[in-house]
This record gives C-alpha cells, structure tokens and sequence, in this order.
C-alpha cells in the first residue's frame, strides 16, 4: 500500500504543480498588465502583500530606490462622474505623487485645457475593424480635483504634492501643444517620473510625517479591515 502511495505522490504533485501554475499564471498576465508592475520589485512581493492594505502600502522596490514611503490606493469619482477612477498615491519624503491611473489605450491627443481624444477599435465578427474617435474629459483637470479632495481630508495640512497621469504602455501620447502642466506620461514611465521629481525637491517629511499622513487618509479602510480580519494584528500599519 506505501508503495502504491509512493508510486501515486509524483502525479499528484504535478496536478498540484499544474493548478498552481494556471492559478499563478493568471495572476501573472494581470499583473504585468496593472500598475502594480511599476510599483513592486515582483509578482512574488505583490502576492505577498496583497491580502493586507497595510502590507501593500509598502514596497521593497521603493524602499531601496526612493527609502522612506507609503503607497495609498483610492477610487474617487471625478467632478460630476459617477463611474469611480483609481488613483495611486506615493508619498515620499519630498511630498505626495498623485497618480490618475488611466485605461484608455491607442492614439491619445493630450492638450494642456480641454477635452483628450483617443482611438478605440472595434471589430464585430464577419467585418473590418472600426476605428472611432472618442473623447475623454481632460484627466489633468481630474487629478487637480482629486487633489483638492485629498487634501480636505488632510485638514489642508500644506504638503507638496506633484500630479502625474498615467495611460497603459499600448497608447500613444501626442500633445496637441507644448505646454505641459502635468505630467502625462505611460505605465513604464512611473518610476523615472516619480524619481526625477523626487531628486528635485527638498525632503520636507520626516518618517513620522509620512505614517501619520498614510493613517490620516487610510485609518479609516485600515480600521475596516481590522474588524473583518479578526487576526490582524493592530499594530500592523
């Protein structure tokens, strides 16, 4: 009978393997998509991170390239939407990095005031692919109220902060002018952004700063999860 066993634990390890692999697979394809990629050293640290918002505050990438930070995610309505957008926030010792996380994709036409454009195919089955001109409301004006919000919830606390709007790898930006405001930039472009700015600016929050500015925005999602997860240890912020 061990033998028997014996004989069946290598195909049962490779069905493990296998479903695992499909598991993680999946994972993977969404992650190298996401901005999550631009954020975390690897998939391996994400996976790690994920089912803890306090975990996924941080990352060893950042850690090691930018020290001292806290990462907050938010979903937030722009003025007068009702479809929610996501938004990343870096802050750094040099001040918040307020990232509208866009997924528009193809040929987008930026311009510093008014409406972007942007290309959207489609194709229905027996027929050419249709390529139409679509508008989208300007994500710069966007990320200036979000910043607004943002910065009500802290009370008006006066911190530096630098907005930048990201579009996936696939599109391609074209300025309708030279005038840029704000940086509209792709996926793969986040950490050089952040970084370049960063270097810049003068390192106004100290370690402190940044966890009480984290817990000020995310105290309340952080004491959400709290009561949900029953083994969450509270001094795990």
């Amino acid at each position: 009978m061990q033998d028997a066993w014996l004989d069946l634990l290598p195909g049962l390890l490779l069905v493990v393997g296998i479903i695992l692999l499909i598991k993680g697979g999946s994972g993977w394809y969404l992650f190298r998509r996401s901005i999550y990629k631009e954020i975390y050293s690897n998939y391996l640290e994400y996976v790690m991170r994920k089912k803890s918002l306090s975990k996924l505050s941080e990352s060893y990438f950042l850690d090691s390239r930018l020290g001292k930070h806290r990462i907050y995610y938010q979903l937030a309505a722009p003025k007068g939407e009702k479809t929610p957008q996501a938004y990343v926030v870096l802050i750094l010792t040099s001040g918040m990095y307020l990232l509208d996380i866009k997924k528009q994709t193809g040929d987008i036409e930026a311009s510093a005031r008014g409406d972007f454009k942007y290309e959207m195919v489609t194709k229905q089955k027996g027929e050419k692919p249709k390529v139409e001109i679509k508008i989208m409301k300007n994500p710069m004006d966007e990320v200036r109220y979000f910043q607004k919000k943002l910065f009500q919830k802290l009370r008006g606390e006066e911190i530096p902060a630098f907005p930048v709007v990201v579009f996936p790898n696939t599109s391609t930006i074209r300025w309708k002018e030279a005038e840029k405001e704000i940086p509209v930039i792709q996926r793969k472009e986040v950490y050089q952004t952040v970084k370049g700015l960063h270097d810049k600016q003068e390192k106004v929050l100290k370690e402190e700063d940044i966890d009480r500015i984290y817990l000020a925005l995310a105290g309340e999602v952080l004491e959400a999860e709290r009561r949900v997860r029953p083994g969450f240890r509270k001094n795990e912020v």
